[in-house]
Order: C-alpha cells, then sequence, then structure tokens
C-alpha cells in the first residue's frame, strides 16, 4: 500500500504523525512511503500523549512509486463512482422531488395568502417567509432532526430532511411565485369576476397558469440548487452521495480526489436540469395568454 510524501530517504516515520505538508506529491526522483508491515515498533508516546502504532512507515525510491499512485487513485475513483453514483439516484434525486414538490404547494399557498392580503393569515405567512429566508438551511435541518427531540418529537433522518427542504424551498418559492402574480394585469383578475368567477377560480385558472412563465425560470433555479443543497442531509445521517464520498474517503485517504468525483457527478445532474430549464422555457415561449 503506498501513501503520497516525500520525506528524507532512510528515515521512518508513523501515520500519526505525517503532516500536511509531508503529503504533497513525489518528485521525480524523491523518495515516497510505504506501509512496512514487517517493522515492528513497540508501542510509544508521541508528545501530545497518544500511543502509536506499532507499524511503522519506511521509506522506498524509485520512478515505480508515481505510476503504482496513479493505479492506486484510478481503480478507487473507477470503484467508487457506482457507490456514488447509486445514492445519488436513489437518494438525493428522490429527496430532491419529494422535497420541491411539497415546497411548491407550500409556495402557492404562501403567495395566495399574501397576495390576498387576509388579516389573519398574512402576518403569519410573512413571518415564515423571514425565519426560513434568514437562517441557514443547516441550521433548520439541526433543529428538526436535533432539536424537537429534546421537547418530545422524534422524525427519522430522511423525513426530516424533507420537511427542512420543503420549508426553505416554500419560502424562496412563494417570493418568486409572488412577484410573477404581480406581474399579470389585474384586468385578468376583474375579467374572471365578473363572468362569475370567485376569487380562487379565477386565480387558478387565469393567473396563476399566466405567473408559472413567468416565474418558471427563477423556479427551476431554486429546483438546481436545491439538488446541491441536499448534500447538507449528510449531516444528519442521510446516506446521500455526499456522506458515501465521506466514507469512501475516510477508508482511502483520498478525500481531495472523491469529493471532485462527487462534484462531477452533481456537475452532471444540474448541467442536464439546466439543459431541461432551456427546452421548458422554449416550449412556454409558445403559449401566449
Amino acid at each position: 500500500m503506498i501513501f503520497g510524501g516525500v520525506v528524507p530517504q532512510g528515515k521512518v516515520f508513523l501515520p500519526e504523525l505525517l503532516t500536511l505538508k509531508d503529503r504533497k506529491a513525489p518528485k521525480s526522483g524523491a523518495a515516497s512511503l510505504s506501509l512496512d508491515t514487517s517493522c515492528k515498533l513497540p508501542a510509544q508516546t508521541a508528545e501530545n500523549g497518544r500511543v502509536l502504532s506499532q507499524r511503522a512507515i519506511t521509506v522506498v525510491s524509485g520512478p515505480q512509486t508515481e505510476h503504482v499512485m496513479d493505479q492506486r487513485i484510478i481503480q478507487i475513483l473507477s470503484d467508487s463512482f457506482t457507490q456514488l453514483l447509486i445514492p445519488g439516484i436513489c437518494v438525493t434525486i428522490p429527496l430532491t422531488l419529494i422535497s420541491f414538490a411539497i415546497g411548491l404547494v407550500v409556495a402557492v399557498a404562501i403567495a395566495l395568502i399574501r397576495t390576498a392580503k387576509t388579516p389573519v393569515l398574512e402576518p403569519l405567512a410573512r413571518i415564515y417567509v423571514w425565519i426560513f429566508r434568514g437562517t441557514p438551511a443547516l441550521v433548520q435541518l439541526f433543529v428538526i432532526f436535533f432539536g424537537l427531540p429534546s421537547i418530545g418529537i422524534v422524525i427519522d433522518a430522511f423525513p426530516s430532511a424533507v420537511i427542512a427542504f420543503s420549508l426553505n424551498v416554500g419560502a424562496y418559492a412563494s417570493e418568486a411565485l409572488r412577484a410573477a402574480i404581480g406581474a399579470v394585469p389585474k384586468g385578468q383578475l376583474e375579467a374572471g369576476l365578473c363572468v362569475g368567477m370567485s376569487w380562487t377560480q379565477t386565480m387558478f385558472r387565469i393567473v396563476l397558469p399566466q405567473a408559472f412563465r413567468t416565474a418558471f425560470p427563477p423556479l427551476f433555479n431554486e429546483f438546481i440548487s436545491l439538488v446541491k443543497n441536499t448534500s447538507l442531509a449528510s449531516s444528519i445521517t442521510v446516506y446521500e452521495m455526499f456522506m458515501s464520498a465521506q466514507r469512501i474517503a475516510a477508508r482511502t485517504y483520498e478525500p481531495f480526489w472523491l469529493y471532485l468525483e462527487a462534484a462531477v457527478i452533481y456537475l452532471a445532474f444540474t448541467t442536464i436540469l439546466s439543459r431541461i430549464q432551456v427546452w421548458g422555457e422554449k416550449k412556454l415561449q409558445h403559449y401566449d395568454y
């Protein structure tokens, strides 16, 4: 097993004593590190009081170490790709879709309440938007998953993530919808009321379809952002794509390459969604209200 690093040849180092500086990629002809299980050392105590491992790292040299290191990284990335992609498809995408669907329903309700200026509900809607737009999504996750059990409300990790993301999306999307509703000419609402429709019927049959076309780009941007924000769910033990990358990185000691691979997969997801957004905007341009 090869550990990346450059050290003076002929010395013996222990894994616990390696610093970030020691882990730089080896230059041509420089010595590198390999694990020598045959070298047994008595247990020693480091300056910080920890007991060191009895396995030592000895120095080997030669240009072959760079090739072995490259092969190891390629093998790790190849083996981990499906281990990242499967949680991404089975957990990240469903978490995004469920949260966004619920959040969109919440957003429509909040936007209609604020547009109608209902005396009791409108102030509550303002407070809701103020709280969830003014606090980080990570804090909201922690309050729901770690905080609520202290008052007797226990929710599993995945439902906690759905609740937090849905409420967060609802707050942001409601503002986009409210602005889009305000952009629809008031004559549309008056015309609906004149033909005998109720205010609710007029909003759902006339105003909201027109507002949706205006709100489609910001709403889809919120959806794309939610795909990336689902990585926060790993902090409350949801086994999604980022948590899978964390576990593999902890096992292989290659965080840079594993996190970079996860970033590429996230980028692939968002690129596909961006193309869908462009296609949807072109389709909506063909409809005139």
